[in-house]
């Protein structure tokens, strides 16, 4: 299958093809190691 987008900015293009394919979904943020960061930076400024 292919797909052919014309548009005068790739933004568009972008836009169009995402819209065409489907759009992920934001992940949770345990899933980006939000805790760890967080504790991080609170360990970091406490030094």
């Amino acid at each position: 299958m292919n797909y052919y987008i014309f548009s005068s900015s790739v933004a568009s293009i972008i836009d169009r093809y995402t819209w065409l394919t489907g759009r992920m979904e934001l992940p949770p943020l345990w899933s980006l190691d939000f805790s760890n960061a967080a504790i991080a930076i609170i360990l970091t400024l406490k030094s």
